[in-house]
This record gives structure tokens, C-alpha cells and sequence, in this order.
């Protein structure tokens, strides 16, 4: 995901503070709404969710070296790199996923449960996030440049390409095949948002958060588009 970010930053020439926002995302760590459309498409849940940790614990010290190589380029006295603030967040991201996991495998009927439960304000909460995001970025949405609008609409789907063919050729089932191809392309783009959040003031705060912000934004349609209408469909043709 760096490689696919930085050659869409290089094709479309992207201004620096736009490029740094793309960079961001495609060095971001597997997001945990993954394991959420893993569940719905029928994949491997556990493997999304050990995907979800495992790239989390290494982002810790693979995303700051990822940054410095994919944006080195673009950094000035205006735009420095967060490094501390990167490795803080993604440490407590770790907490709620540690446990799940440890409650998963203490009591598997509880976790069961709270899979449900979770599945099902997991996705009344992206539906209202997508919907009110739309209501209030409506002038952002018409006058952003159309390069920005293509490098967010490609980037994922960039991914789920990438996770499909090499989980494909590297001979795991369908099920994982789906599970790797959503874990490659769905980011943890909130996590992006708050590491800019945290480490970035305007005018450059605004710029930077434009791509995670409307990569967000696709993302609500992109993941149930799949979701739903290919890989879901697939899981049918499948022996239960």
C-alpha cells in the first residue's frame, strides 16, 4: 500500500501536503472495520483480526522507517514527520484488540455475542458517519480537484487487488483469498486522521487531512460495494 500510494502521488504529481496525506494512508496499518466486512463476506475472521494485529504491532516500527522512505521527498520546515505520535497511537490501538482476544479465547459463546452485537452497531455507525460526513463536507465534496478524487477512488481498489492475486498465488483458499484482499485495501484511516490530528497545525493541517478524510469517505461505499456484490456472491458457489 506505501508502493501504491507513492506511485499515485508520482502519476498525478500531487502537491506536497496532498501527497503527504496519501502516503499517510497506504503506511497505515489494517484497519479493525476489516475484520467487520471479513465477517460479512463470509472470510476467514480470524485471519483478518490476526492480519489487523499483526500489522498494527509492526507499524509501530515499520510506519515511521515506511514514512521517512515514501515522503522523505517532500518534507520541509513546514512539514515534519510526527514519529512519536505515530508510535503512541498505534500502541493504544493495541489495547481494545488485545481484548477481543483475550475474551475470544477465554469464552467463546460471550465473544460470539459480542460479535453480533458488534457487527450490528458496527454498521449502523458507518452508515451514520458516511451519511453525516456527506452532509458535512458538501462544499468540500464539489470543489475538490478531480486528481484527488481518482487517487482516493484507485488507491483501494489497488488493494484489494494486490491482497487477491498474491493471496491467490500463494495457493490459500478462497475464503483467506477474500480475507487478505479486504485486510490489504480497507486502511486504518482514523487512525491516519488522528496522528494528523495530533502532530499538524494550519494552514497545512487542512491540506493533509483532505485525501484520509475523503479515503474515509469512499471507503463507505467501496467496502460494502465488495462486500456485497462479489465477494459475497462468490462465498455461495462454495462447499459449506
Amino acid at each position: 500500500m506505501p508502493i501504491i500510494a507513492f506511485s499515485i502521488v508520482k502519476l498525478l504529481a500531487l502537491p506536497n501536503e496532498i501527497a503527504l496525506g496519501l502516503i499517510l494512508v497506504g503506511c497505515t496499518p489494517g484497519g479493525t472495520t476489516s475484520n467487520l466486512w471479513t465477517y460479512l463476506s463470509i472470510g476467514n475472521v480470524a485471519l483478518s483480526i490476526v492480519m489487523t494485529v499483526s500489522s498494527t504491532i509492526l507499524a509501530i516500527f515499520l510506519m515511521p522507517i515506511l514514512i521517512f522512505i515514501f515522503a522523505s521527498s517532500i518534507i520541509s520546515n513546514n512539514l515534519q514527520i510526527p514519529y512519536i505520535n505515530i508510535v503512541i497511537t498505534l500502541l493504544l490501538i493495541l489495547i481494545p484488540l488485545t481484548i477481543g482476544i483475550i475474551i475470544r479465547n477465554n469464552n467463546k459463546e460471550i465473544a460470539q455475542k459480542i460479535e453480533k452485537i458488534g457487527t450490528t452497531i458496527g454498521l449502523i455507525v458507518i452508515i451514520i458517519a458516511f451519511l453525516s460526513a456527506i452532509v458535512q463536507n458538501k462544499e468540500m465534496l464539489l470543489t475538490t480537484s478531480w486528481k484527488i478524487y481518482l487517487s482516493v477512488i484507485i488507491f483501494p481498489y489497488f488493494g484489494f487487488l494486490f491482497g487477491y492475486i498474491v493471496s491467490k498465488l500463494s495457493g490459500l483458499d478462497k475464503v483467506s483469498q477474500r480475507t487478505v484482499s479486504l485486510e490489504t485495501g480497507i486502511q486504518n484511516t482514523p487512525l491516519t486522521i488522528d496522528i494528523i490530528m495530533l502532530s499538524f497545525q494550519e494552514p497545512v493541517l487542512s491540506k493533509v487531512l483532505i485525501i484520509p478524510a475523503f479515503y474515509a469517505l469512499w471507503l463507505g461505499l467501496v467496502s460494502p460495494s465488495v462486500t456485497f456484490f462479489i465477494f459475497r456472491p462468490m462465498s455461495k458457489n462454495e462447499p459449506t
